[in-house]
């Protein structure tokens, strides 16, 4: 972006908690390429019913609900994965803060 003396100006967007979008639970991701974009399938797997199973195991395949789609510009995804990689982090040495090969584990651990 520019501005009026032709500098780039980087602007910080912030989601607007006053403006709401309907919440969409998924537990399935398929990840797409379509000419310069991706697509983001998110979908919801259920526990399967005697029917799925059996589809299952005549290895057919087994639809399940499509949550939304999330069209993005390849321009995007460097920096999409780079804040997953980043959030996962934070979570991984929250939820496990003895793992080996945490950064705060290896900091702290006693020599010798």
């Amino acid at each position: 972006m520019g501005d009026s003396s032709g500098k780039t100006v980087k602007p910080k967007f912030i989601p607007d908690p006053n403006r709401t979008s309907p919440r969409v639970y998924a537990n399935f991701a398929k990840v797409r390429t379509q000419g310069v974009d991706f697509t983001i399938s998110f979908g919801d797997v259920l526990p399967p019913t005697k029917e799925e199973i059996e589809k299952a195991k005549r290895g057919e395949e087994i639809s399940i609900p499509l949550q939304c789609e999330v069209v993005i510009p390849s321009s995007m995804v460097p920096s999409l994965i780079e804040a997953l990689n980043l959030q996962y982090e934070k979570y991984d040495k929250a939820i496990n803060p003895k793992k080996e090969g945490n950064k705060s584990v290896e900091k702290n651990k006693p020599k010798g």
